[in-house]
């Protein structure tokens, strides 16, 4: 499957799951961006400070580089207020309502992709966020953005091209993140810095079911794929590699040595007590706390590679 996969985020799933997965699409369309938009604020400012810091300087007059920014582009839309920014994704990105770009998503991207989003353009929901996330930037119009469909482990950029590459929530959805971080070092400056932010597959919601996103969670119980008794209930609805959280520490040690990690961890309190108690009747115990109560695991590396005299 991983050797035809044409979207990171498009999986074979039946009839029940798609239907699961574009209600839920809807249900969040129809609800009020403000507060994702305040979160996503919020975590990127965070990131800006650990690029700022690892760099020397702010984040400003720099061509930074996003793989896989999605259909909303909120970290392209906030690092383009002082920076060129450059996004590439495998999936096509359609803006409008031009047939022709949702026609092209259509054959590569496949129809679920597709009737999200128009789902979601039909209601609003993109338009609204992108315009909300913009005043709250101070920014007076969204910025013109370039996305390009290019493959995060065969980019067509020269090398030494940009001075940041950004990736949230992108690699565990690549069948070979290692050549991909290769990439990242072919097309990072010498002191540039890369900033790849993970969903583990380990975390409760890991597994991508899109009823593990919504309140209610169909009745499933906390890290469903993760508990044998449970797993046959789980319906991903993106291609994941299942890399573990000590699988990928190695991963980046071996291609970018010296990355500082950074675990964000929500309601951890709530989630080791939940963890301990389900380990307690026997279960999760091959697992480490950290993986199950890590939601989000970034690494943040300094390319101080010096170019040959």
């Amino acid at each position: 499957m991983t050797a035809n996969l044409k979207s990171y985020t498009s999986l074979r799933s039946g009839l029940q799951s798609r239907l699961v997965d574009v209600a839920g699409g809807i249900r969040n369309s129809l609800q009020d961006p403000g507060p994702r938009v305040a979160v996503m604020i919020e975590r990127l400012a965070a990131v800006e400070s650990t690029v700022a810091e690892l760099l020397g300087h702010p984040l400003a007059g720099c061509h930074i580089l996003e793989i896989g920014p999605g259909q909303l582009f909120p970290q392209m839309i906030y690092f383009s207020r002082r920076n060129r920014v450059t996004g590439i994704d495998l999936d096509v990105l359609a803006h409008g309502f031009r047939p022709g770009p949702y026609w092209q998503m259509l054959r590569c991207n496949g129809p679920m992709r597709l009737v999200k989003t128009l789902a979601r353009k039909t209601l609003r929901y993109d338009a609204r966020y992108q315009r909300l996330l913009a005043r709250w930037l101070g920014m007076n119009k969204l910025p013109s953005l370039q996305c390009l469909q290019m493959d995060a482990t065969e980019m067509r950029f020269r090398e030494e091209s940009f001075d940041a590459v950004f990736s949230f929530s992108v690699f565990e959805h690549l069948p070979d993140p290692a050549k991909a971080l290769d990439e990242i070092r072919r097309v990072l400056r010498p002191g540039g810095v890369a900033y790849i932010s993970i969903h583990l597959y380990t975390s409760d919601n890991g597994c991508h079911d899109p009823r593990l996103y919504g309140t209610g969670r169909a009745g499933l119980p906390l890290w469903p794929h993760l508990r044998p008794a449970h797993q046959h209930r789980v319906r991903p609805n993106a291609y994941l590699n299942k890399i573990r959280l000590p699988q990928w520490r190695d991963i980046f040690q071996a291609h970018m040595p010296g990355a500082r990690f950074i675990s964000h961890i929500y309601d951890e309190d709530k989630a080791r007590a939940a963890a301990q108690t389900i380990k307690q009747n026997g279960e999760l115990i091959e697992y480490a706390d950290e993986e199950l109560i890590t939601t989000d695991f970034a690494a943040a590396w300094k390319n101080v590679t010096r170019r040959a005299r």
